[in-house]
């Protein structure tokens, strides 16, 4: 079969996909030429995914796709999809610390909500770095930028879609209270975890943050495997609770628990409602995928009501399990980590229509304040001398605010 496209740029990429019928194996010619008694073969793919470069804007080019039996391509299907490859999502292990991506990534804010920031992966037992920051690149990734966690190498992780990623070995261990949390997990199943944990006070009575689960068990092997990952949040009295739950169940979100079965029809789908991509057989081209996971949910988010101004503990968790290949990851959102604002009331304005009148007084209140913390008080910027309680009467029109210091926690 020949097909005929005109470029519109110097690189771009051909996919064979959704492939069925008599025959899986497919190859493809591209050749430069208007005439078909004087074509100039570029390359020849046995893949089904190939990027040909060098092309000339404007020009015309054939593809040529065919098989070794003529009656398997008569009797088969398939989409064929030239284009211009877009950009992969970026990673670095360098340009923030850890600590550096939870305060000033995850958490946007202007208070210091997070604090004692720890975490382990596998540079830590000789292996490959599963911790890192991430940005879209102008990929079509969900997120602008984040926090990746992968059982694997962050570096891999950057996309194309290209073939199984399987870093790390058995000298690089799985983790003790992901086990616990997850029932399909025994003693010593989990291998090769990532894990971040810090404390934080917030300011509402709700936190939550989005994020999206990859994974290298979706298609072939969806039915029968899937790594784990868990937020485990520890409130002051030493209750836990894991937040990575499918939304209106409670259900752990795994392979296992949001599949859809158009990519393997050896089990059922389930939550199909909540996958987003799949870049394999029957999926969209490889090459389009911005991350070298073959596939991920879409969007989640984690949530929990908490008590404001307590001491809370989180831990962000994830591993391969039963073995140390085929990795995962997880994507948190950059600023979604709402850990709510300090929030006096309403501003009080004539255009409001709650404006007060000469002489009358007004009791700003940012109480309850944290445990072990002090108030300041300013007044257009200028600190208040000797207004240190949660309180401040006012009678002048000015823009008043607080600022609150935590002493550290031991």
């Amino acid at each position: 079969m020949w097909f005929e496209f005109t470029a519109v740029s110097e690189n771009h990429a051909i996919s064979l996909y959704n492939v069925i019928g008599d025959t899986q194996d497919l190859y493809h010619v591209v050749y430069e030429g208007d005439d078909c008694s004087n074509l100039t073969e570029l390359y020849c793919s046995d893949d089904n995914n190939s990027t040909v470069n060098g092309l000339t804007v404007g020009n015309n080019y054939l593809v040529r796709v065919y098989s070794f039996g003529s009656a398997e391509l008569t009797n088969s299907t398939f989409d064929i999809c030239v284009f211009t490859v877009p950009p992969p999502i970026l990673t670095d292990a360098t340009l923030y610390t850890v600590d550096e991506i939870v305060t000033d990534i995850l958490i946007d804010s202007e208070c210091d909500q997070a604090f004692n920031v720890t975490y382990s992966t596998g540079t830590n037992f000789g292996s490959t770095n599963g911790i890192g920051y991430f940005e879209a690149n102008g990929s079509s990734w969900p997120f602008e930028n984040g926090l990746i966690m992968t059982s694997g190498e962050i570096a891999n992780a950057v996309g194309p879609e290209s073939g199984t990623i399987s870093d790390g070995g058995f000298d690089w261990p799985g983790d003790t209270d992901l086990e616990n949390y997850i029932d399909a997990l025994n003693p010593g199943d989990s291998n090769n975890a990532s894990v971040v944990e810090f404390n934080f006070v917030p300011l509402s009575t709700s936190i939550s943050f989005d994020y999206i689960f990859a994974a290298e068990e979706y298609g072939t092997f969806q039915c029968g495997y899937s790594d784990a990952f868990a937020f485990l949040l520890t409130d002051s009295s030493g209750n836990t609770t894991n937040l990575a739950i499918v939304p209106g169940t409670n259900d752990p979100v795994s392979v296992f628990t949001v599949r859809d079965n158009q990519y393997n029809d050896g089990c059922d789908s389930v939550n199909e409602e909540w996958f987003g991509n799949f870049y394999g057989a029957g999926g969209l081209p490889p090459l389009i995928s911005p991350t070298n996971f073959i596939g991920h949910t879409e969007v989640l988010t984690a949530q929990a009501d908490v008590i404001p101004n307590e001491l809370y503990t989180i831990k962000l968790v994830i591993a391969d399990a039963l073995d140390s290949a085929f990795d995962s990851a997880v994507f948190i959102d950059g600023g979604s980590f709402n850990l709510g604002q300090l929030d006096l009331g309403e501003d009080i304005l004539v255009s409001s229509g709650n404006a007060l009148c000469a002489g009358q007084e007004i009791t700003l209140d940012a109480s309850p304040l944290p445990n072990n913390s002090s108030i300041e008080w300013f007044m257009d910027g200028s600190l208040i001398d000797g207004q240190n309680e949660a309180t401040l009467v006012v009678t002048q029109t000015a823009f008043y605010s607080a600022t609150i210091d935590r002493k550290s926690v031991v």
